[in-house]
């Protein structure tokens, strides 16, 4: 289910449209540091295969 998988949907939580600009705001900063955080695990991960692929291959 990609992204739509790991999201905690216990409890309850207010619809977009009720939201103040505030919370709006927040919510958007939390989304981008959630992508960030994958974003940033990804590259490590990328990395990481490269430099085991170089070292079979000496």
């Amino acid at each position: 289910m990609g992204e739509q998988g790991l999201k905690d949907n216990r409890g309850r939580s207010k619809s977009v449209d009720s939201l103040t600009e505030e919370e709006c705001l927040k919510l958007r900063i939390k989304e981008l540091e959630t992508r960030n955080n994958y974003l940033e695990m990804e590259n490590t991960f990328a990395k990481k295969l490269q430099e085991i692929q170089r070292s079979n291959q000496n």
